[in-house]
């Protein structure tokens, strides 16, 4: 009857575990979350977080991205089906690249304000505490206010880092979690903040965690969440939702593997119950089934043996964790003491060469009265031993002792053991006093520097409006605005206080040298608070940290204002004595210049006279002699009868006739010559002009005399004019003239050639007499004398059957080369 009841019972509680089972389906299939869940909008979801967030995320030994996120991301992929792409990048890139577009889930983000206008969160799912972490021989720092004076180290792109600069503490930057600890470990730094789990991960692997405490959690402490782009919240509950539905066990099972101890399950109530049904299943089997009995006593025996194995094995854990206890005790620099409430030592713990008042034996049963402490210590010291036995809390203690080597200074930690007893945690901070005096000094000599400095010294951040983080007390009368006005812009930037046309070189010359890692210098105006305009003068560099980040400009601002009049009053002063000194030269240039061009008129005054004398003789000698002709050629035309006589005689008359126009030609020509002065004439120009009314079709022309300018008569185009008929009337064979310039040691030489027959070397220089046998050479007479007005000189040297040749030689003065040409 018994074993049937126990079945019976057994089969409903089958049933109903059933039901439960059923129920937990249907609620699950209909449950709202699930119905509201959208699938995917996209065949992939990529997910973005810190590469160097232990344990959450953080790159492995071969360099891959481990951690409790990314695992769990896996577990969402499998429960969910959708694949995802996960990338680790430094948190301040991940940040902007998220914001960017370029992923769809950002990971191990804390809830902000600021975030929030840009992002939806998911459910929180995971409590992180952030506290500060601080060097072992600072003390006093138990919340933000209290970092007021000292650097902290912070991630970049961490959501608190401007709340804390607004606290007018000074932010150092770093990369990632293991640059910021690396920075710890080489001194740059003594006080940072981070989420405990990552800080503790790097603080133990640089081998450091004995050098730094952390503050009780401050009011930054949060909770990781993921997040997506605002305005998204199918993506938000999709994510969700796979995360719910991640099974208890795997989540236990992470907790195991990043953690080394399970978390409290959630479902520990239920499995407790479970077990009970258990327990109470086997009781009732126990007391139907006798035959069991025996079975049951040697389990249970059993059972014993192996509780009593356990017992002996947490003996021995026992005696180790004492030893390992004592040998941390032992390794410690700090004095360890119990004392009763009234005082009394009870036992106490030294390093070898600690400073004591007396030994070991002496001090345990004596009380604090009779071993030497002066009574307002020993006053002090009993209080605060019954603060701490009456609160519990962890009390604190700063005393002085005349030791033989001097004056000693303490730091006690005094905790309650039990009702009666506390333990005493003293260390020697004799070394960080003399450390902070030492410091106290230092900056009382930096803050009298500063104040008698003649101008500002100051750090401000690399942006727009140069935001101040420490003014000197110059800053007042620099630019009549008080520190408190300029720091954190609060008032107003300095950069409003820049001129508006010097903003832009004052940024442009700061960056420059950032960029260079070099110290900049300028000098630019600034608009004091009365509206003053002041000139200022200013160096500075840049502040980098160890990876090479830029964290601040600091640097050196004085007034340079009438030193800067003086300059310009100089400089007004200089521009007029060299205005003068240049119209002075000009004056003495333009005097020269008219004693060389009267010079030269003068000589060719001189030049016309002798002109003048020549052209009587020429002219009424020629005409004369042609008149004679034409009059016996006109008696013997008229006498003679036969006709073809009479034409020649004619031809001869008309020859006659010409020979009289080129005299009268020649006449007016020369007596022109000279009767204008010289001037400076392009000598391409003057060519053109020359031949403009010649058919020289038949010839190619070269011409070589770009920016040419000589100094000669207005009759110049003349010489070219008689060159250029020269090669018509006597080159009948030439193709093509060429004219160029070639410089000589005393001047410049002008060549006009052709490609003719050229000149027989026994007529080369008849060609330029008055009347030659040649009877061809009048004209190169006349363009001689032209040259000769002004000191040039023309022969023929050209090559027989090769082509004439003339050679103008300007000297030196005579020639140059005009604005503008080369």
């Amino acid at each position: 009857m018994a074993a049937r009841t126990g079945a019976g019972g057994m089969h409903g509680r089958r049933l109903f575990c059933t039901l439960l089972v059923v129920l937990f389906l249907v609620l699950l299939l209909v449950s709202p979350a699930v119905l509201a869940a959208p699938g995917p909008a996209n065949t992939t979801i990529t997910v973005v977080m810190d590469n160097n967030y232990p344990p959450f995320s953080f790159r492995d030994a071969d360099g891959n991205l481990v951690g409790y996120s990314v695992d769990l991301w896996k577990l969402w992929e499998k429960q969910t089906g959708i694949p995802v792409v996960i990338t680790g990048l430094e948190w301040d890139e991940a940040q902007q690249r998220m914001v960017g577009g370029e992923f769809d889930v950002i990971d191990t983000v804390f809830y902000s304000e600021e975030r929030a206008r840009i992002y939806d969160f998911t459910k929180p799912y995971m409590d992180i505490e952030v506290p500060i972490f601080f060097n072992t021989n600072i003390s006093g720092i138990s919340d933000i206010d209290s970092l007021n004076g000292f650097v902290v180290g912070m991630n970049k792109g961490d959501s608190t880092v401007e709340e804390i600069r607004e606290h007018g503490i000074t932010v150092r930057e770093y990369p990632s979690y293991e640059e910021v600890v690396k920075a710890a470990k080489r001194g740059e730094i003594s006080v940072f903040i981070l989420d405990r789990p990552g800080g503790m991960y790097y603080l133990h692997r640089e081998g450091i965690q004995d050098q730094f405490r952390t503050s009780p959690p401050t009011a930054i402490s949060g909770a990781l969440h993921r997040a997506v782009r605002k305005g998204n919240p199918d993506l938000v509950a999709l994510i969700d939702n796979g995360f719910d539905r991640v099974p208890q066990g795997d989540r236990e099972t992470l907790d195991r593997k990043w953690y080394g101890t399970p978390l409290i399950p959630a479902g520990f109530l239920q499995q407790g119950i479970a077990a009970g049904l258990v327990v109470l299943a086997i009781l009732v089997v126990l007391l139907v089934m006798n035959r069991t009995l025996k079975n049951t006593v040697d389990r249970k025996t059993a059972e014993l043996k192996m509780q009593l194995a356990r017992s002996e094995k947490a003996e021995a854990d026992l005696r180790h964790s004492e030893e390992r206890n004592a040998a941390i005790l032992t390794a410690l620099p700090d004095l360890l003491f119990v004392l009763s409430r009234d005082g009394t030592f009870l036992d106490f713990q030294a390093p070898e060469q600690a400073p004591l008042l007396m030994k070991r034996d002496a001090i345990i049963g004596r009380n604090i009265r009779d071993t030497g402490f002066d009574p307002a210590t020993t006053d002090e010291v009993l209080k605060t031993i019954s603060r701490a036995l009456d609160s519990g809390t962890l009390e604190h203690l700063q005393y002085s002792l005349t030791l033989p080597g001097g004056i000693q200074h303490f730091e006690a930690r005094i905790i309650r053991l039990d009702a009666g007893r506390v333990l005493g945690i003293v260390r020697d901070v004799t070394d960080q006093k003399l450390a902070e005096e030492q410091l106290r000094e230092s900056q009382r000599a930096l803050a009298t520097l500063m104040s008698n400095l003649p101008g500002m010294a100051y750090r401000c951040r690399n942006d727009p409006s140069w935001t101040m983080e420490f003014v000197s007390m110059g800053c007042y009368d620099l630019t009549g605005y008080h520190d408190s006005e300029l720091l954190l812009n609060r008032r107003v930037s300095y950069a409003d206080i820049i001129h508006p046309d010097d903003r832009a070189m004052v940024w442009d010359s700061v960056q420059e040298g950032v960029t260079r890692h070099q110290p900049f210098r300028m000098v630019y105006r600034i608009n004091t608070a009365t509206g003053e305009e002041k000139w200022v003068w200013e160096q500075g560099c840049g502040v980098f940290s160890a990876s090479g980040t830029l964290e601040a400009l600091e640097g050196f601002i004085t007034n340079i204002t009438e030193r800067k009049l003086a300059e310009q009053e100089s400089a007004l002063k200089s521009e007029e004595l060299h205005a003068a000194y240049e119209e002075m030269t000009a004056t003495a240039e333009e005097l020269k210049r008219n004693c060389e061009e009267l010079g030269r008129s003068q000589a060719a005054l001189a030049q016309a006279r002798k002109k003048l004398n020549i052209i009587n003789t020429i002219t009424f000698q020629d005409i004369g002699n042609a008149i004679f002709s034409l009059a016996g050629y006109y008696e013997l035309d008229k006498n003679l009868l036969p006709e073809e006589k009479a034409q020649n005689y004619r031809a001869k008359e008309i020859g006659s006739i010409h020979t009289i126009a080129d005299s009268l030609k020649f006449a007016e020509y020369y007596q022109n010559l000279g009767l204008n002065p010289p001037r400076w004439q392009p000598v391409g120009q003057a060519f053109l002009f020359g031949i403009s009314h010649m058919d020289l079709s038949r010839l190619t022309r070269h011409l070589d005399v770009d920016g040419l300018e000589i100094y000669a008569d207005p009759l110049l185009e003349t010489v070219f004019f008689t060159l250029a008929d020269n090669v018509l009337r006597h080159g009948r064979t030439a193709t093509e003239i060429r004219l160029f310039s070639e410089k000589t040691g005393s001047g410049i030489r002008i060549v006009f050639e052709d490609n003719g027959a050229g000149i027989a070397m026994e007529e080369k220089e008849l060609i330029f007499a008055r009347a030659p046998a040649t009877k061809k050479g009048m004209s190169l007479f006349l363009a001689r004398e032209i040259l000769e007005i002004t000191g040039i000189t023309i022969k023929e040297t050209g090559e027989p059957g090769k082509g004439a040749r003339f050679e103008m030689l300007v000297p030196d003065g005579a020639w140059r080369i005009g604005p503008g040409k080369t």
